[in-house]
């Protein structure tokens, strides 16, 4: 959480007789509106090794690092039973303690842990003794201690308790505790380092001899041992365990104490204490001269001395500009401004000042003691020798002019050219356009000149007059500083650059980039470039600088200088010459939008502790324990990993310099930004991974810490050995199946294969049969065409001739023979086509027949009706004695010609006698019998009959014999049918033909 600094200056002068001395401070208050969880404080804290301020309050523990908060509560920390933290206390070795709940937890590095569980909260004053005595719980404290005594340990096995108006000692190793004296009313305690010391309100000091065992007076001086006591009125002492001394408060002043020599020391640390806020704990950080109040009810107040002097106008009307560029250094230390004001700290006369009304802001003072300026547009000189001033002339542009002086020649620039100023004339060296207007003039190289314009950066050559570019800019070059072979070039947008013989690079920048608007640079004798900016004042090493202009260097640590350190305003101003001026007191002075600043590069410096710490990591949006070891090990479901940084953090938020990345190697490091330090990796592929994160902690070469943290994403289990091995082993047993069930398929389609071929043999062969039986019947069928139709119509179309030619001849009972025997043959062809047809009819595979209802007595009739004139002539009686009321479910069409061709067969070889058509049923099955009184056959001939091999003869007028063609359509209507038959039969007693089939 980014904490906003409300900062306030408060000034007290000290009147002395020679100067005034200013002191102000840096107010930073942190309350609930900040990110505190509870205004009143309950405990204060320091942890210097790390470089937190632990504080206590009703609400959780918070950590403070200088810029962020970490509260630790019931909420976040589970371990803490009861958000009310009350007291914190801090050992001798520096450990530090809270007590919450029926809990106390320690601080280890940068989070807290379980100390002791299950104490009595109404006795945790027993409990703190423990903790002050003891690394561990193990003493039974003594009897008669409550919540309201005093505890002073002077070491690991002595400790002090202060019970009301009576002091005890109490010794760890014999468990015992005794009375030492009588104490006053109100008064304070307190210990620096293994001494213990008392305050009463007579403003004496006491000290407890542990040799004697008992209190004796010590005097009280100041650092140059000049005896002196507290002021009169309210003060207040605050100390607790863990303090090097106690802070006394008394009005606006602080004071810390210390033991020397056997006198306490006072140190005036502030002087400017916030009144009206009831401050409870009091912490003096001296180290980094940081003074911590915490207040009952109104937050903490951090108070920190500006090391920065504002030197402003006293008093201002409200249309005079503030803003200034160029300064002229008084005799009196104080500065005369490009506004004609003379501002400084100092009340003495400041002697001849040189210009008594506003000038431009580009001046320079020669070697001979002149000063050169220009006002409006006219250039004017002032000698100190003689105290005079003079108007040269008139100068075109003189707002923007640079000076150069070089070997006892002075030289201007404008924005029309370059002149030699000499015998107070001018001398054009040359004339340019377009270049804008010139900010600075440089010598980087004998009779080279570097010239910085509002368009970039020129060199020109004094003897050959010659003027050349070097860097074109979209923003003006407005700072120019030779340093030994360098020229430092500071821009107004485009950062810091340096060339070295005509070779020029640009420098790194600061986290912000504060650096892109130089206005300045000054060195100080120890090495130092100080910069000024639009956003506040920076330092850097000179040789950090120059490495990275020769080395490479990535990065360049730059101090920053703002607020904090005391500044009002941070846009500071450039553009001018001088860009800044030395005083007398070793005090740079730099211009800025409302006066000038004084830095005096001495100061203290609060640079970046070394320290980083992993507060938390967040794995997929959950939080992971940060307790590892060696390395961190995330499943491979890992998407999204965040580290939540902790650090020190008392310097300005400008000068944390934190980077990190995965691959070093590549110098690829990623910025962190420090108002939400966190490091977010995503998508991150599985493997093994170092985290290498760099903080800047200052000045110089390895002037960094690096924190490795190794982590592994671990492979899907599919990319692990166990899981390519089940991989392989289901791989082999999907194969084993899928082999047996191929085998399995394999012997089933080979199985189906081998019965179709058999089904298809078997349909081959049948259809072979067939193809045989059809070729037979083929051949039967071109025999019977060739012989019994042929033969026939040959016998008719002679026998009609014949008639027809000699028909005058011919007795009449010749032509009724003859006529007779043509009406036989063609009713013997008629009955062939008609079977001929049947048969062709009914070899059609593709004809689609329906099964009917038959009346097997009404079908009979039908073909007697149709036969009986052929019956009559022949002398044959057809009865039907088949019952009228048989009804089947056949075929219609196959049976009756099934019938038709049975009784003309029998027709054809009755001369006389009968044809009887009889049925019998049974239980799916019908019988028709067809039974003729004819001439009969032999048992050969119904074997042919039977097995197809009929004796094709042709028909003959005299004598009557078979074709077969009629009992070749039977069987195979029959099959239709799925009927059969049978013939029983002998010569000369006549035939049965018997047909069964379903009914």
């Amino acid at each position: 959480m980014r904490i906003k600094i409300l900062s306030l200056t408060y000034i007290l002068v000290a009147i002395s007789s020679i100067c005034s001395a200013q002191h102000s401070y840096n107010f930073e208050y942190i309350t609930t509106e900040n990110g505190l969880p509870s205004d009143g404080i309950k405990g204060l804290e320091i942890d210097k090794k790390l470089g937190f301020l632990w504080i206590a309050t009703e609400a959780g523990l918070v950590r403070y690092n200088g810029q962020h908060f970490s509260i630790f509560n019931n909420e976040n920390q589970p371990k803490i039973i009861s958000d009310k933290v009350f007291p914190l206390c801090k050992r001798p070795d520096g450990n530090i303690f809270a007590l919450t709940g029926k809990r106390i937890l320690y601080v280890a590095g940068n989070k807290l842990e379980v100390y002791k569980n299950d104490y009595f909260y109404d006795h945790y004053g027993n409990e703190l003794i423990n903790v002050y005595l003891h690394k561990g719980p193990v003493l039974h404290s003594p009897s008669g201690v409550n919540n309201y005594d005093k505890f002073l340990p002077i070491d690991s096995t002595l400790c002090l308790i202060e019970k009301e108006d009576t002091l005890w000692e109490f010794r760890a190793l014999t468990n015992q505790k005794k009375y030492v004296a009588p104490l006053f009313k109100h008064v304070y305690s307190f210990e620096i380092g293994n001494n213990v010391f008392f305050y009463d309100n007579n403003d004496n000091f006491f000290i407890y001899d542990t040799t004697e065992h008992k209190l004796k007076s010590v005097l009280l001086t100041d650092k140059v041992g000049t005896e002196k006591s507290l002021p009169s009125g309210k003060k207040h002492l605050y100390w607790v365990p863990g303090m090097p001394g106690p802070i006394a408060l008394a009005g606006t002043n602080a004071w810390a104490l210390s033991y020397n020599n056997g006198k306490i020391v006072a140190e005036i640390i502030c002087t400017a204490i916030p009144q009206n806020f009831s401050i409870k704990f009091v912490q003096y950080w001296e180290e980094e001269h940081i003074l911590f109040l915490g207040t009952t009810s109104k937050g903490i107040i951090i108070i920190r001395e500006n090391y920065l002097q504002n030197i402003k106008k006293i008093r201002t009307e409200f249309d005079e500009p503030n803003a200034i560029y160029s300064q002229i250094l008084l005799s009196n230390g104080n500065i005369l401004t490009n506004t004609g004001d003379v501002i400084g700290p100092y009340t003495s006369s400041p002697g001849i000042v040189p210009i008594k009304r506003a000038y431009n802001n580009n001046t320079i003072i020669t070697t001979d003691s002149i000063l050169w300026y220009t006002t409006n547009d006219t250039l004017y000189k002032y000698d100190y020798r003689h105290n005079a001033s003079k108007k040269i002339t008139y100068l075109s542009g003189a707002g923007y002019v640079a000076f150069l002086e070089t070997k006892g020649q002075l030289y201007v620039a404008n924005h029309k050219g370059i002149y030699l100023i000499k015998n107070d004339s001018l001398s054009s060296l040359i004339e340019y356009k377009n270049l804008g207007y010139p900010f600075n003039l440089s010598e980087y190289k004998p009779g080279v000149v570097a010239l910085g314009m509002a368009t970039g950066l020129f060199k020109f050559d004094l003897t050959s007059k010659k003027l050349d570019t070097l860097l074109i800019t979209q923003y003006p070059v407005r700072a120019l500083w030779k340093y030994k072979d360098y020229l430092f070039v500071g821009t107004y947008g485009e950062g810091i650059y340096v060339m070295k013989n005509d070779n020029i690079k640009k420098l790194p920048l600061d986290n912000n980039n504060y650096l892109d608007y130089a206005h300045c640079f000054m060195l100080d004798s120890g090495g130092y470039c100080w910069m000024s900016t639009n956003r506040g004042l920076f330092k850097a090493r000179l040789q950090d600088m120059i490495d990275a202009y020769e080395k490479g260097t990535l990065y360049v640590y730059y101090q920053f200088y703002g607020r904090n350190e005391g500044m009002d305003i941070t846009e500071m101003n450039g553009g001018c010459t001088p860009c800044a001026i030395w005083l007398a007191n070793k005090t740079i002075s730099f211009p800025t939008m409302d006066g000038a600043l004084w830095v005096t590069p001495t100061m203290p410096t609060r640079l970046p502790d070394s320290n980083i710490f992993i507060d938390q990591i967040i794995v997929n949006g959950g939080r992971l324990d940060t307790n590892f070891l060696d390395c961190i090990y995330f499943d491979a479901h890992t998407n999204d990993i965040s580290f939540n940084l902790g650090f020190s953090a008392w310097c300005d938020k400008e000068n944390l310099y934190l980077q990190y990345t995965l691959d070093p190697a590549e110098s690829k490091w990623q910025k962190i930004n420090t108002d939400h330090p966190v490091i977010r990796l995503s998508n991150l592929p599985y493997g093994q991974y170092i985290l290498y994160i760099r903080k800047l902690t200052g000045f110089g070469e390895n002037n960094f810490i690096i924190k490795k943290i190794c982590f592994e994403i671990q492979p899907p289990w599919y990319m692990r050995w166990w899981g390519q091995a089940s991989i392989i082993f289901v791989f082999l047993f999907i194969v084993a199946v899928v082999s047996i069930l191929a085998n399995r398929s394999s012997l089933r389609r080979q199985i189906r294969l081998r019965n179709l071929l058999d089904k298809k043999t078997t349909e081959i062969l049948k259809q072979n049969e067939q193809l045989e039986k059809n070729d037979r019947i083929k051949t039967r069928l071109i025999s019977i065409i060739s012989h019994d139709i042929i033969t026939p119509l040959k016998f008719l179309h002679l026998t009609s001739k014949y008639l027809f030619e000699r028909k005058a001849s011919l007795t009449e009972n010749l032509q009724t023979e003859t006529l007779e025997e043509v009406v036989n043959t063609s009713r013997e062809l008629e009955l062939l086509s008609t079977n001929i047809l049947n048969w062709i009819k009914y070899q059609n595979e593709e004809r689609r027949i329906v099964k009917e209802e038959i009346n097997l007595h009404d079908l009979v009739e039908q073909v007697f009706v149709v036969l009986k004139s052929l019956a009559h002539k022949n002398h044959i009686e057809l009865i039907n004695n088949i019952p009228k009321d048989i009804l089947l479910m056949q075929f219609v069409d196959p049976l009756r010609v099934i019938i038709y061709n049975l009784v003309v067969n029998a027709i054809n070889f009755t001369k006389q006698g009968s044809i009887t058509v009889s049925c019998t049923t049974s239980f799916d099955e019908v019988q028709v019998n067809v039974k003729d009184t004819g001439m009969g056959m032999s048992r050969t001939q119904v074997n042919n009959i039977k097995s197809d091999l009929v004796v094709v003869s042709a028909t003959n007028v005299n004598k009557r014999s078979g074709h077969g063609l009629g009992f070749l359509i039977i069987k195979d209507l029959l099959k239709m049918i799925n009927g059969v038959f049978d013939i029983e039969s002998k010569v000369h007693e006549g035939t049965t033909v018997s047909i069964t089939f379903p009914m």
